[in-house]
């Protein structure tokens, strides 16, 4: 009985807690129309879409998940490819929040984790911005479905971008690129303060029980 005790006060804790993230708006299951070249300086250049969050408490970013095209008729690629995560600034690309892991690029859905923590606020858009450092090698794919799957009030932009030195241009209406953003809800306080008072409560419960044995 006292095995009990802990496994339920265990399995009540790992109830409250957040369940890992899926996909919390994607349309990497659209059919691709074709892609737009990544060849850019590194930094906010390149191409870029935009997602907005839903309401909430707020969500950690655990990695986002491009589909890309490498032209298999050029050079191979040898540089890594350069992603961000910016702030939304009137329409278009503004601040970087922030930088992934990414690597040398391949062909496919390709998931990217960010290099240090990023909390994205509700109802909040950002802009993801890809580049490459050589033109012709490195694609996005993007989709003329503008359908999507995600969690309420999460949406991905219908438009993609590019920078064209010093504005950002629309690349294309309705032609949004393919992705999919993972991401886990932030607990609110009072979720920590119930568990934590579960906790005390059924190790105090435990306690009694020893007691009586």
């Amino acid at each position: 009985r006292s095995v009990f005790w802990l496994m339920s006060a265990g399995a009540f804790t790992m109830a409250a807690l957040p369940v890992s993230a899926q996909f919390i708006v994607s349309n990497l299951a659209n059919d691709a129309a074709s892609s737009w070249d990544l060849g850019a300086p590194a930094g906010l250049k390149g191409v870029a879409n935009d997602f907005t969050t839903g309401s909430g408490p707020g969500w950690t970013l655990n990695s986002v998940t491009l589909n890309l095209f490498v032209d298999p008729n050029e050079q191979d690629p040898s540089q890594d490819l350069s992603l961000i995560l910016a702030q939304n600034n009137g329409g278009v690309p503004g601040s970087s929040l922030g930088s992934f892991t990414t690597g040398i690029p391949s062909s496919g859905d390709t998931k990217y984790s960010p290099t240090g923590t990023i909390t994205l606020a509700p109802n909040t858009t950002y802009w993801l911005v890809a580049g490459y450092p050589v033109n012709d090698v490195v694609y996005w794919t993007y989709t003329t479905d503008v359908s999507q799957t995600g969690g309420s009030g999460w949406s991905i932009g219908d438009d993609s971008y590019t920078f064209n030195d010093p504005n950002w241009e629309v690349l294309g209406d309705d032609v949004p690129v393919l992705l999919g953003v993972n991401a886990t809800p932030v607990p609110e306080p009072s979720t920590y303060a119930m568990i934590a008072g579960f906790s005390l409560g059924s190790f105090a419960g435990w306690r009694r029980w020893c007691s009586r044995a």
